[in-house]
Protein backbone atom coordinates (compact mmCIF):
# COMPACT_ATOMS: atom_id res chain seq x y z
CA UNK A 1 0.00 0.00 0.00
CA UNK A 2 1.42 3.42 -0.89
CA UNK A 3 0.21 6.79 0.35
CA UNK A 4 1.62 9.42 -1.98
CA UNK A 5 5.34 8.61 -2.07
CA UNK A 6 5.17 6.32 0.96
CA UNK A 7 4.95 2.59 0.27
CA UNK A 8 3.56 0.32 2.98
CA UNK A 9 2.55 -3.28 3.22
CA UNK A 10 -0.79 -4.47 1.97
CA UNK A 11 -2.99 -7.17 3.39
CA UNK A 12 -3.14 -10.56 1.60
CA UNK A 13 -6.89 -9.96 1.49
CA UNK A 14 -6.39 -7.10 -0.96
CA UNK A 15 -4.01 -9.24 -2.98
CA UNK A 16 -6.68 -11.82 -3.70
CA UNK A 17 -9.44 -9.27 -4.20
CA UNK A 18 -7.60 -6.99 -6.63
CA UNK A 19 -5.98 -9.93 -8.37
CA UNK A 20 -9.44 -11.28 -9.06
CA UNK A 21 -10.85 -7.87 -10.00
CA UNK A 22 -7.94 -7.09 -12.33
CA UNK A 23 -8.27 -10.43 -14.07
CA UNK A 24 -12.00 -9.95 -14.56
CA UNK A 25 -11.50 -6.54 -16.13
CA UNK A 26 -8.85 -7.76 -18.59
CA UNK A 27 -10.56 -10.95 -19.64
CA UNK A 28 -12.99 -10.71 -22.55
CA UNK A 29 -16.62 -11.47 -22.02
CA UNK A 30 -17.25 -15.18 -21.83
CA UNK A 31 -13.84 -16.09 -20.38
CA UNK A 32 -14.52 -15.06 -16.76
CA UNK A 33 -15.80 -18.50 -15.79
CA UNK A 34 -12.78 -20.10 -17.41
CA UNK A 35 -10.45 -17.92 -15.28
CA UNK A 36 -12.40 -18.62 -12.13
CA UNK A 37 -12.46 -22.31 -12.89
CA UNK A 38 -8.72 -22.51 -13.59
CA UNK A 39 -7.24 -20.12 -11.07
CA UNK A 40 -9.70 -20.04 -8.17
CA UNK A 41 -11.11 -23.49 -8.83
CA UNK A 42 -14.60 -22.48 -7.58
CA UNK A 43 -16.58 -19.65 -6.11
CA UNK A 44 -19.11 -20.92 -3.61
CA UNK A 45 -21.83 -18.62 -2.26
CA UNK A 46 -22.49 -19.14 1.45
CA UNK A 47 -24.97 -16.37 2.18
CA UNK A 48 -26.41 -13.20 0.80
CA UNK A 49 -23.46 -11.26 2.16
CA UNK A 50 -20.50 -13.65 1.97
CA UNK A 51 -18.64 -15.66 -0.67
CA UNK A 52 -15.98 -18.32 -0.27
CA UNK A 53 -13.21 -19.00 -2.79
CA UNK A 54 -11.28 -22.28 -2.73
CA UNK A 55 -7.67 -22.02 -3.95
CA UNK A 56 -5.16 -24.88 -3.73
CA UNK A 57 -7.08 -26.65 -0.95
CA UNK A 58 -7.37 -23.41 1.08
CA UNK A 59 -10.43 -21.24 1.71
CA UNK A 60 -10.52 -17.44 1.72
CA UNK A 61 -13.52 -15.21 2.40
CA UNK A 62 -13.89 -12.70 -0.41
CA UNK A 63 -16.62 -10.54 1.07
CA UNK A 64 -18.69 -10.15 4.19
CA UNK A 65 -21.50 -7.93 5.48
CA UNK A 66 -21.07 -4.23 4.91
CA UNK A 67 -20.70 -3.43 8.60
CA UNK A 68 -18.15 -6.14 9.46
CA UNK A 69 -14.68 -5.07 10.55
CA UNK A 70 -11.59 -7.27 10.32
CA UNK A 71 -8.44 -6.90 12.41
CA UNK A 72 -5.52 -6.98 9.98
CA UNK A 73 -1.83 -7.07 10.93
CA UNK A 74 -0.82 -6.39 7.33
CA UNK A 75 -2.66 -3.06 7.01
CA UNK A 76 -0.84 0.08 8.11
CA UNK A 77 -4.06 2.17 8.13
CA UNK A 78 -7.73 1.69 8.80
CA UNK A 79 -9.72 1.11 5.60
CA UNK A 80 -13.49 1.15 4.90
CA UNK A 81 -15.28 0.41 1.66
CA UNK A 82 -18.71 1.91 2.38
CA UNK A 83 -19.40 5.61 2.94
CA UNK A 84 -22.21 4.85 5.40
CA UNK A 85 -19.61 3.66 7.88
CA UNK A 86 -17.58 6.87 7.83
CA UNK A 87 -18.46 10.21 9.38
CA UNK A 88 -16.88 13.57 8.63
CA UNK A 89 -15.81 12.21 5.25
CA UNK A 90 -13.68 14.64 3.27
CA UNK A 91 -11.51 14.23 0.15
CA UNK A 92 -7.77 13.91 0.72
CA UNK A 93 -5.71 17.06 0.26
CA UNK A 94 -3.26 15.17 -1.94
CA UNK A 95 -3.98 12.11 -4.09
CA UNK A 96 -3.69 8.84 -2.22
CA UNK A 97 -3.38 5.39 -3.71
CA UNK A 98 -3.25 1.95 -2.16
CA UNK A 99 -0.82 -0.46 -3.75
CA UNK A 100 -1.42 -4.13 -3.09
CA UNK A 101 1.20 -6.84 -3.13
CA UNK A 102 0.73 -7.88 -6.77
CA UNK A 103 0.95 -4.32 -8.09
CA UNK A 104 -2.58 -2.94 -8.80
CA UNK A 105 -3.49 0.36 -7.20
CA UNK A 106 -6.79 1.51 -5.66
CA UNK A 107 -7.57 5.17 -5.18
CA UNK A 108 -8.45 6.64 -1.78
CA UNK A 109 -11.36 9.03 -2.36
CA UNK A 110 -11.91 10.19 1.19
CA UNK A 111 -10.67 10.26 4.78
CA UNK A 112 -12.86 10.35 7.87
CA UNK A 113 -13.80 8.76 11.17
CA UNK A 114 -15.57 5.50 11.96
CA UNK A 115 -17.14 3.94 15.04
CA UNK A 116 -17.37 0.16 14.71
CA UNK A 117 -18.51 0.11 18.35
CA UNK A 118 -19.84 2.79 20.71
CA UNK A 119 -16.65 2.30 22.74
CA UNK A 120 -14.33 2.12 19.73
CA UNK A 121 -13.68 5.17 17.56
CA UNK A 122 -11.22 5.16 14.68
CA UNK A 123 -9.55 8.28 13.28
CA UNK A 124 -7.99 8.71 9.85
CA UNK A 125 -9.98 5.97 8.15
CA UNK A 126 -9.29 5.66 4.41
CA UNK A 127 -12.33 5.30 2.18
CA UNK A 128 -11.68 2.95 -0.74
CA UNK A 129 -14.83 2.47 -2.85
CA UNK A 130 -15.69 -1.15 -3.48
CA UNK A 131 -13.37 -2.58 -0.86
CA UNK A 132 -14.90 -5.90 0.23
CA UNK A 133 -13.48 -5.57 3.74
CA UNK A 134 -13.37 -2.92 6.45
CA UNK A 135 -9.92 -3.22 7.98
CA UNK A 136 -8.72 -2.19 11.42
CA UNK A 137 -4.98 -1.77 11.49
CA UNK A 138 -3.51 -3.64 14.43
CA UNK A 139 -0.46 -1.38 14.41
CA UNK A 140 -2.54 1.83 14.57
CA UNK A 141 -5.15 0.72 17.11
CA UNK A 142 -2.92 0.46 20.23
CA UNK A 143 -1.30 3.79 19.40
CA UNK A 144 -4.57 5.74 19.27
CA UNK A 145 -6.43 4.01 22.10
CA UNK A 146 -3.66 2.89 24.47
CA UNK A 147 -5.12 -0.59 24.42
CA UNK A 148 -3.90 -4.14 24.31
CA UNK A 149 -5.11 -6.86 21.94
CA UNK A 150 -5.07 -10.47 23.09
CA UNK A 151 -5.52 -13.20 20.49
CA UNK A 152 -6.48 -16.84 20.99
CA UNK A 153 -7.16 -19.60 18.50
CA UNK A 154 -10.79 -18.59 17.97
CA UNK A 155 -11.25 -15.11 19.47
CA UNK A 156 -9.60 -11.88 20.51
CA UNK A 157 -10.05 -9.21 23.16
CA UNK A 158 -9.42 -5.45 23.00
CA UNK A 159 -8.86 -4.02 26.48
CA UNK A 160 -8.00 -0.57 27.84
CA UNK A 161 -4.53 -0.75 29.40
CA UNK A 162 -5.10 1.89 32.06
CA UNK A 163 -8.55 0.87 33.35
CA UNK A 164 -8.77 -2.75 32.23
CA UNK A 165 -12.18 -2.06 30.66
CA UNK A 166 -13.11 -4.27 27.71
CA UNK A 167 -13.43 -2.16 24.57
CA UNK A 168 -14.45 -4.93 22.17
CA UNK A 169 -14.32 -8.61 21.39
CA UNK A 170 -14.27 -10.70 18.25
CA UNK A 171 -14.03 -14.19 16.87
CA UNK A 172 -12.17 -16.06 14.16
CA UNK A 173 -14.01 -17.08 10.99
CA UNK A 174 -12.42 -18.60 7.88
CA UNK A 175 -8.97 -17.47 8.99
CA UNK A 176 -10.01 -13.85 9.67
CA UNK A 177 -10.63 -12.14 13.01
CA UNK A 178 -13.99 -10.32 12.89
CA UNK A 179 -14.94 -7.67 15.40
CA UNK A 180 -18.25 -8.32 17.15
CA UNK A 181 -20.51 -5.37 16.45
CA UNK A 182 -24.14 -4.43 16.59
CA UNK A 183 -26.31 -5.00 13.50
CA UNK A 184 -26.00 -2.42 10.75
CA UNK A 185 -28.57 0.32 10.86
CA UNK A 186 -28.62 0.67 7.04
CA UNK A 187 -28.87 4.42 7.59
CA UNK A 188 -26.46 6.75 5.90
CA UNK A 189 -24.74 9.40 7.97
CA UNK A 190 -26.13 12.03 5.62
CA UNK A 191 -29.69 11.39 6.87
CA UNK A 192 -30.94 13.57 9.70
CA UNK A 193 -31.52 12.03 13.15
CA UNK A 194 -35.25 12.61 12.75
CA UNK A 195 -35.36 10.68 9.46
CA UNK A 196 -33.30 7.82 10.92
CA UNK A 197 -35.57 7.75 13.98
CA UNK A 198 -38.69 7.46 11.80
CA UNK A 199 -37.14 4.86 9.48
CA UNK A 200 -36.39 2.61 12.44
CA UNK A 201 -39.94 2.74 13.76
CA UNK A 202 -39.55 5.45 16.43
CA UNK A 203 -37.23 3.64 18.88
CA UNK A 204 -36.24 5.22 22.17
CA UNK A 205 -33.22 7.51 22.29
CA UNK A 206 -31.09 4.93 24.10
CA UNK A 207 -31.80 2.26 21.49
CA UNK A 208 -31.22 4.72 18.67
CA UNK A 209 -27.75 5.52 20.02
CA UNK A 210 -26.93 1.81 20.07
CA UNK A 211 -28.16 1.27 16.52
CA UNK A 212 -26.50 4.42 15.13
CA UNK A 213 -23.26 5.11 17.03
CA UNK A 214 -22.63 8.48 15.38
CA UNK A 215 -25.84 9.78 17.01
CA UNK A 216 -24.50 9.15 20.51
CA UNK A 217 -24.20 12.92 21.06
CA UNK A 218 -27.98 13.45 20.86
CA UNK A 219 -29.57 14.67 24.08
CA UNK A 220 -33.23 14.42 23.09
CA UNK A 221 -35.62 13.69 20.22
CA UNK A 222 -38.42 16.11 19.42
CA UNK A 223 -40.90 13.63 17.99
CA UNK A 224 -44.58 14.47 18.40
CA UNK A 225 -45.66 10.96 17.41
CA UNK A 226 -43.62 9.52 20.29
CA UNK A 227 -45.30 11.95 22.68
CA UNK A 228 -48.69 10.65 21.54
CA UNK A 229 -47.73 7.08 22.50
CA UNK A 230 -47.50 8.39 26.05
CA UNK A 231 -46.59 5.81 28.69
CA UNK A 232 -46.90 6.34 32.41
CA UNK A 233 -43.77 6.46 34.52
CA UNK A 234 -43.53 3.68 37.10
CA UNK A 235 -45.13 4.60 40.40
CA UNK A 236 -42.66 4.83 43.31
CA UNK A 237 -42.93 2.22 46.03
CA UNK A 238 -44.24 3.33 49.42
CA UNK A 239 -43.03 0.22 51.23
CA UNK A 240 -40.50 2.17 53.32
CA UNK A 241 -42.39 5.49 53.51
CA UNK A 242 -44.74 4.94 56.43
CA UNK A 243 -45.95 7.76 58.64
CA UNK A 244 -44.15 8.29 61.93
CA UNK A 245 -47.09 8.05 64.34
CA UNK A 246 -50.48 6.28 64.44
CA UNK A 247 -53.43 7.83 62.59
CA UNK A 248 -51.40 10.56 60.89
CA UNK A 249 -52.62 9.14 57.56
CA UNK A 250 -55.71 6.99 57.04
CA UNK A 251 -56.20 5.15 53.73
CA UNK A 252 -59.79 4.43 52.76
CA UNK A 253 -61.70 2.85 49.91
CA UNK A 254 -65.16 1.40 49.30
CA UNK A 255 -65.47 -2.13 47.90
CA UNK A 256 -68.57 -3.34 46.06
CA UNK A 257 -71.24 -3.89 45.12
CA UNK A 258 -71.22 -7.62 45.76
CA UNK A 259 -73.30 -9.71 43.37
CA UNK A 260 -74.76 -11.53 46.37
CA UNK A 261 -76.11 -9.64 49.36
CA UNK A 262 -74.89 -10.78 52.75
CA UNK A 263 -77.16 -12.43 55.30
CA UNK A 264 -78.08 -8.99 56.69
CA UNK A 265 -78.42 -7.32 53.28
CA UNK A 266 -75.00 -5.71 52.99
CA UNK A 267 -73.50 -5.17 49.50
CA UNK A 268 -70.47 -2.97 50.26
CA UNK A 269 -67.77 -2.52 52.83
CA UNK A 270 -65.39 0.37 53.54
CA UNK A 271 -61.85 0.07 54.88
CA UNK A 272 -59.97 2.49 57.12
CA UNK A 273 -56.27 1.64 57.27
CA UNK A 274 -53.73 3.23 59.61
CA UNK A 275 -50.63 4.05 57.58
CA UNK A 276 -48.33 3.65 60.60
CA UNK A 277 -49.51 0.25 61.84
CA UNK A 278 -51.42 -1.02 58.76
CA UNK A 279 -54.19 -2.00 61.19
CA UNK A 280 -57.52 -2.12 59.36
CA UNK A 281 -61.09 -1.29 60.36
CA UNK A 282 -64.02 -2.53 58.25
CA UNK A 283 -67.63 -1.39 58.21
CA UNK A 284 -70.26 -3.24 56.18
CA UNK A 285 -72.58 -1.00 54.16
CA UNK A 286 -75.95 -1.54 52.50
CA UNK A 287 -75.46 1.51 50.28
CA UNK A 288 -72.53 3.77 49.41
CA UNK A 289 -74.37 6.73 50.91
CA UNK A 290 -73.69 5.24 54.37
CA UNK A 291 -69.97 6.06 54.01
CA UNK A 292 -70.17 9.41 55.81
CA UNK A 293 -71.79 7.90 58.91
CA UNK A 294 -69.19 5.12 58.97
CA UNK A 295 -66.36 7.67 58.84
CA UNK A 296 -67.90 9.72 61.65
CA UNK A 297 -68.11 6.66 63.89
CA UNK A 298 -64.52 5.72 63.03
CA UNK A 299 -63.22 9.20 63.92
CA UNK A 300 -65.09 9.11 67.23
CA UNK A 301 -63.64 5.69 68.06
CA UNK A 302 -60.08 6.83 67.35
CA UNK A 303 -60.57 9.98 69.43
CA UNK A 304 -62.07 8.11 72.39
CA UNK A 305 -59.97 4.93 72.43
CA UNK A 306 -56.58 6.36 71.46
CA UNK A 307 -56.86 10.07 72.14
CA UNK A 308 -55.60 10.80 68.63
CA UNK A 309 -56.87 12.95 65.78
CA UNK A 310 -56.72 11.95 62.13
CA UNK A 311 -54.56 14.39 60.17
CA UNK A 312 -54.87 13.16 56.55
CA UNK A 313 -57.45 11.01 54.77
CA UNK A 314 -56.24 9.36 51.54
CA UNK A 315 -58.94 8.06 49.20
CA UNK A 316 -59.88 7.75 45.56
CA UNK A 317 -62.23 10.11 43.67
CA UNK A 318 -65.49 8.38 44.59
CA UNK A 319 -68.23 11.00 44.86
CA UNK A 320 -69.23 9.80 48.36
CA UNK A 321 -65.95 11.21 49.70
CA UNK A 322 -66.79 14.67 48.32
CA UNK A 323 -70.36 15.18 49.50
CA UNK A 324 -71.23 18.47 51.16
CA UNK A 325 -71.64 16.92 54.60
CA UNK A 326 -68.37 15.01 54.24
CA UNK A 327 -66.43 18.14 53.22
CA UNK A 328 -67.96 20.16 56.08
CA UNK A 329 -67.02 17.50 58.61
CA UNK A 330 -63.44 17.33 57.32
CA UNK A 331 -63.05 21.12 57.42
CA UNK A 332 -64.50 21.43 60.94
CA UNK A 333 -62.06 18.81 62.28
CA UNK A 334 -59.03 20.09 60.38
CA UNK A 335 -58.57 16.85 58.40
CA UNK A 336 -56.78 17.19 55.06
CA UNK A 337 -58.35 15.15 52.26
CA UNK A 338 -55.92 13.80 49.66
CA UNK A 339 -57.42 12.03 46.65
CA UNK A 340 -55.87 10.12 43.77
CA UNK A 341 -56.00 11.29 40.17
CA UNK A 342 -58.87 9.97 38.00
CA UNK A 343 -58.34 6.40 36.73
CA UNK A 344 -55.14 6.09 38.79
CA UNK A 345 -55.77 3.49 41.50
CA UNK A 346 -52.02 3.11 42.00
CA UNK A 347 -52.02 6.36 43.99
CA UNK A 348 -54.35 4.71 46.51
CA UNK A 349 -52.31 1.54 46.46
CA UNK A 350 -52.40 0.78 50.19
CA UNK A 351 -56.20 0.47 50.18
CA UNK A 352 -56.29 -1.34 46.84
CA UNK A 353 -53.79 -3.98 47.97
CA UNK A 354 -55.65 -4.39 51.24
CA UNK A 355 -58.84 -5.12 49.28
CA UNK A 356 -57.07 -7.88 47.40
CA UNK A 357 -55.65 -9.39 50.59
CA UNK A 358 -59.02 -9.30 52.33
CA UNK A 359 -61.01 -10.74 49.43
CA UNK A 360 -58.44 -13.49 48.76
CA UNK A 361 -58.50 -14.53 52.42
CA UNK A 362 -62.31 -14.37 52.66
CA UNK A 363 -62.69 -16.42 49.49
CA UNK A 364 -60.42 -19.11 50.94
CA UNK A 365 -62.42 -19.19 54.18
CA UNK A 366 -65.71 -19.63 52.31
CA UNK A 367 -64.33 -22.36 50.04
CA UNK A 368 -62.80 -24.30 52.92
CA UNK A 369 -66.03 -24.11 54.93
CA UNK A 370 -68.25 -25.00 51.92
CA UNK A 371 -70.26 -21.94 52.90
CA UNK A 372 -72.69 -20.16 50.56
CA UNK A 373 -71.58 -16.78 49.25
CA UNK A 374 -74.20 -14.90 51.27
CA UNK A 375 -71.86 -15.29 54.26
CA UNK A 376 -69.19 -13.15 52.55
CA UNK A 377 -69.73 -10.35 55.10
CA UNK A 378 -68.81 -12.65 58.00
CA UNK A 379 -65.84 -13.98 56.03
CA UNK A 380 -64.56 -10.44 55.29
CA UNK A 381 -64.78 -9.43 58.97
CA UNK A 382 -63.02 -12.63 60.01
CA UNK A 383 -60.30 -12.10 57.40
CA UNK A 384 -59.75 -8.54 58.68
CA UNK A 385 -59.41 -9.79 62.26
CA UNK A 386 -56.90 -12.46 61.27
CA UNK A 387 -54.83 -10.15 59.02
CA UNK A 388 -54.58 -7.55 61.80
CA UNK A 389 -53.05 -10.26 64.00
CA UNK A 390 -50.52 -11.54 61.43
CA UNK A 391 -46.95 -10.34 60.74
CA UNK A 392 -46.66 -7.97 57.77
CA UNK A 393 -43.59 -7.76 55.52
CA UNK A 394 -44.30 -4.04 55.06
CA UNK A 395 -43.73 -3.61 58.81
CA UNK A 396 -40.61 -5.76 58.88
CA UNK A 397 -42.66 -8.77 60.10
CA UNK A 398 -44.19 -6.81 62.95
CA UNK A 399 -47.86 -7.35 63.81
CA UNK A 400 -50.30 -4.45 63.17
CA UNK A 401 -52.40 -5.17 66.28
CA UNK A 402 -49.32 -5.27 68.51
CA UNK A 403 -48.14 -1.86 67.30
CA UNK A 404 -51.37 -0.25 68.55
CA UNK A 405 -51.85 -2.49 71.59
CA UNK A 406 -48.32 -3.47 72.69
CA UNK A 407 -49.42 -4.57 76.19
CA UNK A 408 -52.42 -6.68 75.19
CA UNK A 409 -52.18 -10.40 74.38
CA UNK A 410 -52.24 -11.13 70.67
CA UNK A 411 -55.44 -13.24 70.85
CA UNK A 412 -58.08 -12.64 73.51
CA UNK A 413 -59.60 -16.06 72.77
CA UNK A 414 -58.16 -19.09 70.94
CA UNK A 415 -58.62 -18.86 67.18
CA UNK A 416 -60.99 -21.34 65.58
CA UNK A 417 -61.59 -22.61 62.04
CA UNK A 418 -64.14 -20.52 60.16
CA UNK A 419 -67.32 -22.55 59.53
CA UNK A 420 -66.51 -25.23 62.06
CA UNK A 421 -69.05 -26.75 64.47
CA UNK A 422 -69.30 -25.21 67.93
CA UNK A 423 -71.54 -25.96 70.91
CA UNK A 424 -72.80 -22.95 72.85
CA UNK A 425 -74.09 -23.30 76.39
CA UNK A 426 -77.82 -22.52 76.58
CA UNK A 427 -78.62 -20.17 79.49
CA UNK A 428 -82.20 -19.36 78.48
CA UNK A 429 -84.70 -19.55 81.40
CA UNK A 430 -87.66 -21.92 81.65
CA UNK A 431 -85.91 -24.92 80.21
CA UNK A 432 -87.11 -28.44 80.95
CA UNK A 433 -85.02 -30.67 83.18
CA UNK A 434 -84.37 -33.04 80.32
CA UNK A 435 -83.70 -30.48 77.59
CA UNK A 436 -80.24 -30.06 76.07
CA UNK A 437 -77.85 -27.74 77.83
CA UNK A 438 -76.01 -26.68 74.63
CA UNK A 439 -76.92 -25.56 71.14
CA UNK A 440 -75.05 -26.85 68.11
CA UNK A 441 -73.88 -23.85 66.06
CA UNK A 442 -71.56 -22.79 63.28
CA UNK A 443 -68.60 -20.53 63.97
CA UNK A 444 -68.69 -17.41 61.76
CA UNK A 445 -66.13 -15.05 63.27
CA UNK A 446 -65.16 -12.77 66.16
CA UNK A 447 -66.99 -9.86 67.72
CA UNK A 448 -65.24 -6.91 69.39
CA UNK A 449 -68.44 -5.83 71.17
CA UNK A 450 -68.88 -8.99 73.29
CA UNK A 451 -67.10 -10.24 76.39
CA UNK A 452 -64.40 -12.87 76.12
CA UNK A 453 -66.89 -15.69 76.74
CA UNK A 454 -69.34 -14.36 74.15
CA UNK A 455 -66.89 -13.40 71.42
CA UNK A 456 -68.07 -16.13 69.02
CA UNK A 457 -70.71 -15.12 66.48
CA UNK A 458 -73.10 -18.07 66.05
CA UNK A 459 -75.76 -19.27 63.65
CA UNK A 460 -78.34 -21.79 64.84
CA UNK A 461 -78.27 -25.08 63.00
CA UNK A 462 -81.95 -25.23 62.01
CA UNK A 463 -81.71 -21.91 60.11
CA UNK A 464 -79.43 -23.50 57.52
CA UNK A 465 -80.53 -27.10 57.96
CA UNK A 466 -83.29 -27.24 55.41
CA UNK A 467 -81.62 -25.20 52.65
CA UNK A 468 -77.84 -25.59 52.58
CA UNK A 469 -76.66 -29.14 53.10
CA UNK A 470 -73.23 -28.36 51.66
CA UNK A 471 -72.54 -25.79 54.35
CA UNK A 472 -72.96 -28.49 57.01
CA UNK A 473 -71.49 -31.38 55.03
CA UNK A 474 -68.38 -31.46 57.19
CA UNK A 475 -70.29 -31.23 60.47
CA UNK A 476 -73.32 -33.56 60.44
CA UNK A 477 -74.30 -37.07 59.43
CA UNK A 478 -75.67 -37.14 55.87
CA UNK A 479 -78.06 -39.96 56.78
CA UNK A 480 -80.07 -37.47 58.83
CA UNK A 481 -80.81 -35.51 55.65
CA UNK A 482 -82.75 -38.34 53.96
CA UNK A 483 -86.24 -37.12 52.85
CA UNK A 484 -88.07 -39.90 54.68
CA UNK A 485 -86.26 -39.02 57.89
CA UNK A 486 -87.28 -35.37 57.49
CA UNK A 487 -90.92 -36.32 56.89
CA UNK A 488 -90.96 -38.44 60.03
CA UNK A 489 -89.57 -35.57 62.03
CA UNK A 490 -92.26 -33.23 60.73
CA UNK A 491 -95.01 -35.74 61.61
CA UNK A 492 -93.64 -36.06 65.12
CA UNK A 493 -93.69 -32.32 65.53
CA UNK A 494 -97.29 -32.13 64.30
CA UNK A 495 -98.39 -34.76 66.81
CA UNK A 496 -96.72 -32.89 69.66
CA UNK A 497 -98.30 -29.54 68.81
CA UNK A 498 -101.22 -28.54 71.11
CA UNK A 499 -104.66 -28.59 69.52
Amino acid sequence: MSLGSVTVKASPIFLLYFFFLNSVVRCPKGTILVFVSCCLMAIQPVSSSATLAHFNNSTVCLSHSTGSWVLDSGASDHVAGYPSLISNLSPPKIPHNITVANGPKAQVTGIGQASPLPSLSLNYVLFVPGSPFNLISISKLPQSLNCSITFSSDSFLIQDRSTGKIIGTGSESQGLYYLHSHPSTICGVSASPDIIHRRLGHPSLDKLKVLVPHLSHLKSLDCESCQLKHVRVSFPSRANKRSMSPFDIIHSDVWGPSRVSSTLGYKYYVTFICDFSRCTWITLLKDRSELFGAFQRFCSEIKTQFGETIRILQSDNAKEYFSTSFNSFMASHGIIHQSSCPHTPQQNGVAERKHRHLVDTARTLLINAHAPFRFWGDAILTACYLINHMPSWVLGNEIPYSLLFPKDPLYAVPVRVFGSTCFVHDLSPGRDKFSARAVKCVFLGYSKTQTKRGIIVILHLHIVFMFQQMFLSLMIDHSLLHPLHLILQLLQLMLLLPR
